[in-house]
């Protein structure tokens, strides 16, 4: 398979995606949080870096943006319409239904407000891939720091009628912390109706780090934020998951 996506390791628990061509050379980068490690993974693997995809403005997502343009000249930096003045290195900026196609990859962008305002996923769908930044995690989703629960649960009822064999690239490592969650639910009788109590107790079983990249299909049974069939029930939800430890 010519087509595939490394996931490298940086800052305490996120991740930054390298979506590279075999056969081409050509690599695409998801949210360069850090520079370094970057660069060591495209001279590792003896590769060409052309295009930068940001879902949004925070500083693990961005920080490597400045040095990696540094060294490589040509880059193309898409990020979000809405980030212009957070993100002001990008080429390109991209809104809802835009098209972005870079070395071997076309992408569709969907808007996902609800983390922050403007922040956009990114999703191939030759590969049924969804790059989703901090809008959906394994068990969870991102929290409201600019956004509401009703435009959460929009974002989210977008990536549900995706395919259900995509696989979904979140930026941060939480799917474990998000599992103790969903177990405190249970407890106290607080998870949302149709989860799949079998599902989840085979993924727990055979639970390995990472966890990225997301199975939806699992998700779709599994996560109580995609389960949930209000805004509000959904904004109660990510209250508790606030307050949680």
């Amino acid at each position: 398979m010519n087509k595939l996506v490394d996931i490298v390791p940086i800052l305490d628990d996120n991740y930054v995606f390298m979506i590279r061509d075999q056969q081409s050379k050509d690599l695409v980068i998801v949210d360069p949080g850090d520079a370094a490690p970057c660069e060591d993974y495209i001279r590792q693997h003896g590769l060409t870096l052309r295009s930068l995809l940001i879902t949004h403005h925070h500083p693990d997502h961005i920080d490597g943006i400045v040095s990696l343009k540094q060294t490589h000249p040509q880059l193309e930096v898409y990020a979000p319409e809405k980030n212009r003045a957070q993100i002001p290195w990008a080429t390109t900026y991209v809104k809802n239904n835009d098209a972005v196609k870079t070395a071997a990859y076309n992408f569709s962008v969907f808007e996902l407000p609800g983390h922050t305002m403007g922040i956009c996923g990114y999703y191939e769908a030759n590969n049924h891939w969804l790059f989703s930044g901090d809008v959906l995690f394994g068990f969870g989703c991102g929290r409201l720091f600019e956004g509401t629960p009703e435009l959460l649960f929009a974002s989210l009822d977008k990536i549900k009628n995706l395919p259900a064999d995509t696989k979904v690239f979140c930026t941060h490592e939480y799917t474990r912390t998000n599992m103790r969650f969903v177990e405190k639910l249970i407890a106290e009788n607080k998870m949302p109706m149709g989860f799949d109590k079998n599902r989840y107790e085979n993924y727990s079983l055979n639970f390995k780090k990472p966890s990225v990249p997301l199975d939806l299909e699992t998700e779709l049974h599994c996560n109580p934020f995609l389960l949930a069939k209000s805004a509000s029930e959904l904004g109660e939800l990510r209250q508790l998951r606030n307050q949680f430890k």
